[in-house]
């Protein structure tokens, strides 16, 4: 596929070849029309010929050859950076759809501050005020990471990300051992066993959401990890003194 390939509409193919020579391309192109008249192939040329690493292959004056990697991988519709929605059963295509591939290319920008800065991160708060230095999906607007992993990882660094998932996994750990030596001494009722759930509960929803896109870094996180840790510690004082009184 290519321009060159796209039979008539010789007025519009010339337009959009000057634009994109001239680096005037809209951002938005809405192609209307009946079905079969090479609305699809007019789209695909135009990714073909902004992508196009070899665009004097083909000997035309408009890049894009339909032979290099980027054009074939276009064509086949696996082109990292092009994301091509299509209509479901329903004949429409939802609001899900783009959302996804916002995400996405948001995903791409904090992959790439991350391993621009993998040791110390972008600083915490830097995220979106360095967001168009790392705009590689060219958006339009400066957007959260919307994913936890990658939010730490690019404002705090790789390491910080790691230490940060070791530090609840032992937490953690300890919340689930606490919640089963309360179940077998029968105190599901207490306080302690209540907040040791809600405090389970809170990791549950921050570690499955946050890898799923919809919940940023928290830094509530740092309070109910400390709030976890005061109340192991209290646990563990108040075995420590109900085993000391046993033994006097």
């Amino acid at each position: 596929m290519a321009f060159r390939d796209i039979v008539g509409h010789r007025t519009l193919v010339g337009l959009l070849a000057r634009s994109i020579e001239r680096g005037t391309l809209p951002p938005s192109l809405v192609l209307a029309g009946p079905s079969g008249v090479g609305k699809r192939l007019a789209a695909v040329s135009v990714a073909q010929a902004m992508n196009c690493t070899n665009p004097t292959a083909s000997g035309a004056a408009v890049p894009g050859c339909g032979v290099c990697p980027a054009c074939t991988r276009i064509a086949r519709g696996v082109h990292p950076d092009v994301n091509i929605l299509e209509p479901g059963d329903s004949g429409t295509i939802k609001i899900d759809q783009v959302r996804d591939v916002d995400r996405a290319q948001i995903m791409r920008v904090g992959m790439a501050m991350s391993l621009d800065h993998p040791l110390l991160g972008v600083g915490l708060g830097n995220y979106v005020s360095v967001f168009s230095s790392y705009n590689v999906s060219n958006m339009k607007r400066e957007a959260p990471a919307h994913n936890m992993y990658l939010d730490l990882a690019a404002q705090m660094g790789i390491p910080a990300l790691l230490l940060y998932l070791t530090v609840l996994a032992i937490t953690w750990r300890g919340l689930w051992r606490m919640e089963s030596r309360m179940r077998a001494e029968g105190r599901t009722r207490s306080f302690p066993f209540l907040l040791n759930l809600a405090i389970q509960a809170f990791f549950v929803n921050l570690m499955v959401f946050g890898l799923s896109g919809d919940v940023e870094f928290d830094y509530g996180a740092f309070i109910m990890l400390g709030a976890a840790v005061t109340l192991l510690a209290a646990e563990e004082n108040s075995t420590a003194r109900v085993g000391a009184s046993g033994r006097n």
